[in-house]
């Protein structure tokens, strides 16, 4: 029995494990060393890691590592862009006032990648760049940072959701230093951190990039299908551009296509015209390279209405309490309710017609437009005591009556007329 325990008590001293006992399967047979060596095994194929280390000086550094030469298939070992993308969090400390955080993502795909800022907050900005390279080289890809500061800071990285789909993780490294460019190293995206957004970024913004393409002199709107938004601010393209709605030629104008089938041949365009103050929204839809044509979005906003500029010695009619106004609603149509009062000493012929009033600009039709008017003669209202003749808006604004074959005094005109002005 002693000579079993005194076996044993050796053991468990020796820190040992028999070579023949394979319960053990590592390469130290060590109990302390084969912990170790799990744990490490552990470590290298966990889906984060992490890295606080110190920067004192300006310039680029190294923080995170991809071994590109375990790439799989071999096509994608010169690559280092390929299904690798991964959640990055800084976090810089240096005192209470300049501490700095961001919470960004690396989208990568096959030779291509982009950042996206999820978040930041900062009282001090000391990292302002950061970027994804690929030293082909050497068979690696970095993340790095641009570090502005001269004093020595710590700066913590942690790397998430960082394997690729053949489980080959990114690793936080010890900063490398490194140079704006070096021979052999391809950079496959940056992104400026003093320009990106603070605030968080949406589900939708955070799977695809905004990718806004600017329109060229004469370009046809029906091949604007490729990309999801196009604009332009010149007014010399916008009147260039085929296929647009006829009646803008000016201003800025956002052009935005939405497919509505895996391909791009069934959608529909969205475009915004910028005037000034003044924005108007157009829709049409796009059937298999057929399109229909363009519509303005009706809008909530107020209608003017204002009292008709009159001419001299014509005056509201206000018996039953009306008021001779005209009105324009968002989409430029102008409507004249005319109920006016005036006496001429003249027949208002068919040629220089009687004046009543000028619209102002801004207010004026595309092109001279006509109506009936109603005459009261005389200021007696009665079915007996009317006519009708002519009413003319011209594009120069000019309202007239035309063909009043009579001289009266406190003739009543009412008529009613619409007309664009756009």
């Amino acid at each position: 029995m002693k000579s079993i325990l005194r076996d044993l008590i050796d053991k468990l001293q020796l820190n040992k494990q028999d070579k023949t006992d394979n319960a053990l399967t590592t390469t130290s047979k060590e109990v302390i060393g084969a912990i170790n060596e799990n744990k490490n095994n552990i470590d290298l194929k966990a889906d984060k890691s992490s890295k606080k280390s110190s920067f004192s000086s300006t310039g680029w550094y190294r923080i995170a590592r991809y071994d590109v030469s375990q790439s799989i298939p071999a096509i994608y070992k010169v690559k280092g862009a390929n299904a690798n993308s991964l959640d990055i969090k800084l976090k810089r400390a240096y005192n209470n006032t300049t501490n700095e955080f961001y919470d960004i993502k690396l989208a990568s795909v096959y030779e291509s990648s982009e950042f996206i800022v999820i978040s930041k907050k900062i009282k001090t900005q000391l990292i302002t760049k950061i970027r994804h390279t690929v030293d082909t080289t050497n068979m690696y890809a970095y993340i790095e940072i641009y570090y502005s500061g001269i004093n020595d800071n710590p700066i913590l990285v942690e790397l998430l959701n960082n394997s690729d789909n053949e489980g080959i993780f990114w690793k936080a490294i010890a900063p490398e230093v490194t140079t704006e460019t070096v021979s052999g190293v391809t950079v496959y995206s940056t992104c400026d951190l003093t320009s990106s957004t603070n605030s968080i970024v949406t589900g939708k913004q955070m799977e695809e990039k905004v990718d806004i393409h600017e329109l060229t002199n004469g370009q046809d709107l029906n091949t604007c299908i490729n990309k999801r938004y196009y604009r332009t601010v010149l007014t010399s393209i916008i009147a260039s551009l085929l296929n647009k709605p006829i009646e803008i030629n000016g201003g800025e104008i956002f052009l935005e296509y939405k497919p509505m089938y895996n391909g791009n041949n069934y959608g529909e365009q969205i475009l915004t015209s910028k005037i000034g103050t003044n924005v108007r929204n157009y829709i049409r839809c796009n059937d298999n390279g057929t399109w229909s044509a363009w519509t303005q979005v009706a809008t909530t906003d107020k209608i003017d209405t204002l009292l008709l500029p009159f001419a001299s010695g014509v005056t509201d009619w206000t018996v039953f309490g009306q008021r001779t106004h005209y009105e324009k609603n968002s989409f430029g149509e102008v409507k004249i309710n005319c109920w006016c009062q005036f006496t001429n000493t003249t027949k208002a012929d068919n040629v220089n017609g009687f004046l009543l009033a000028t619209m102002p600009s801004g207010y004026r039709p595309i092109k001279s437009i006509s109506g009936i008017a109603k005459i009261y003669l005389n200021g007696v209202y009665t079915g007996t005591d009317t006519t009708t003749c002519g009413v003319v808006v011209t594009d120069t604004g000019i309202v007239t009556l035309l063909g009043f074959d009579y001289i009266g005094t406190n003739n009543v005109a009412m008529f009613s007329i619409e007309y664009s002005t756009t």
